[in-house]
């Protein structure tokens, strides 16, 4: 008897503490997930894949910072035609401008640093389940 598959989340974030507890908040509502530690993996992992959403650390140190990587996977599907892709962002600014900023890159929702369950459940609500 096969096991049915769960939805795919990827984890963006350079900080394997921060990564794992996403991926044990994931697992708790129910999702499977995989891992990038670079903007620049994670373009490529979503061009590869079909993700459910994506948790985007906005700065990932070295690299390209997570609101280019949202900036470039966007143009990613307008020029493939692929799906467009939730993507929610973590990040410790959270200021007015700094959001607006992640706003117009792409990013659909702002959450601040730690991730916390219920705002990312509220938010999968709002967005994809609308949408499914």
């Amino acid at each position: 008897m096969s096991e049915e598959k769960k939805p795919v989340v990827l984890i963006v974030e350079d900080l394997t503490p921060a990564a794992m507890a996403a991926k044990i908040i994931l697992k708790q509502m129910g999702f499977d997930s995989e891992h990038a530690k670079t903007g620049e993996e994670a373009i490529s992992m979503s061009e590869k894949n079909d993700y459910y959403c994506v948790l985007l650390d906005i700065g990932l140190g070295d690299g390209i910072s997570g609101d280019e990587a949202a900036v470039q996977i966007r143009e990613n599907e307008k020029n493939t035609g692929k799906n467009r892709l939730w993507i929610f962002a973590l990040t410790a600014h959270v200021e007015e401008d700094a959001k607006k900023r992640y706003f117009e890159s792409g990013i659909d929702e702002v959450f601040e640093k730690p991730l916390r369950k219920t705002l990312l459940q509220n938010a999968i609500d709002k967005h994809i389940k609308n949408d499914e």
